[in-house]
């Protein structure tokens, strides 16, 4: 009876150590970049508000054996997790991004709301929305022969069509500040695929109840994938997310070296390792994922290009 009284209070005890050691070197380093101008976030984005919420579900996140990731993850991957939410502007509160465990890594995978925000700040978004394609509507499209653009040219859709038993794909069209329109268009067997590509193999809660829903968050993320990753504020976001990734990771070497999780030669995580999305009943889950652009060694300050410091 004792060891079972005693079990609680050593979890609270672990879960302690990694919230004054790792969350609070997070922020600390954060202060420290901001401070030195080689970070810059949006406009009303609260770092600590964000680190703090993502705290919250960091402990109720469970790996595939549904242990605690504060018990399998290493301190270096919560703490580069935290990073890399905040080099992105990115709020869990608002379901912009969230936790997976992968072996010992925890790592931060931005959610559909998460690309949309980051699309609308570094890309000249400024809507993006998704339309289900029916059995029976009529549906037409032209391809530029010169530009392979694809353009939505008609859409007729009787209200009796709308079933999603009866799905044949979704398009995406995306509205720019400087008045362009742009559009994907994706058959189910595509979306499907794109599904398969994820842990949930599109058999969740969501993708069941509301296939329709989830073939347009896929449309749209893949509509928005090449203009955020190719803009070069996106291009600045990855830069300064490994550089400052591999300082946090020597601030709290030392430490981790001396207090388990991170102890035994374990890895610490890169930000170009993206695991499939989880495979619950998260309707934010991102059905195809992307590796993240090669490391490079250099920061952006000031509108210069200057060399890293490792």
């Amino acid at each position: 009876m004792t060891q079972v009284a005693q079990q609680p209070a050593q979890q609270n005890g672990q879960v302690k150590k990694f919230d004054e050691s790792t969350v609070g070197t997070v922020l600390t380093r954060i202060d420290s970049f901001q401070k030195e101008g080689n970070l810059q976030l949006p406009n009303n984005y609260s770092p600590e508000n964000a680190v703090r919420s993502a705290w919250l579900l960091v402990q109720q996140t469970l790996d595939m054996n549904k242990r605690p990731a504060l018990e399998v993850c290493t301190k270096e991957s919560v703490a580069n997790a935290l990073l890399d939410m905040v080099l992105q502007g990115l709020s869990p509160t608002k379901k912009q991004c969230y936790f997976v465990v992968m072996g010992n890594k925890l790592t931060m995978m931005r959610s559909y709301f998460g690309t949309i925000a980051i699309s609308k700040r570094v890309a000249g978004v400024k809507d993006a929305v998704g339309i289900p394609i029916y059995q029976n509507d009529v549906f037409k499209y032209t391809i530029d022969l010169k530009s392979g653009i694809k353009t939505v040219t008609q859409h007729d859709q009787e209200f009796e069509n709308i079933d999603i038993t009866k799905l044949k794909g979704a398009y995406a069209i995306v509205t720019y500040d400087d008045g362009r329109v742009e559009y994907d268009i994706m058959t189910m067997a595509q979306i499907t695929a794109s599904w398969n590509m994820g842990n949930a193999k599109g058999n969740s809660t969501a993708h069941k109840n509301f296939p329709d829903q989830m073939a347009c968050r896929t449309v749209i993320n893949r509509a928005l994938k090449i203009p955020v990753n190719s803009s070069s504020d996106d291009d600045l976001f990855d830069e300064v997310a490994d550089v400052k990734g591999k300082q946090i990771q020597e601030s709290v070497k030392l430490e981790i070296s001396e207090n388990g999780n991170g102890a035994n030669g374990a890895e610490s995580i890169g930000f170009d390792e993206i695991p499939d999305p989880p495979s619950g009943e998260d309707v934010t889950e991102i059905p195809e994922v992307q590796p993240a652009a090669e490391v490079k060694q250099t920061v952006h300050q000031n509108g210069k290009q200057i060399k890293a410091d490792f």
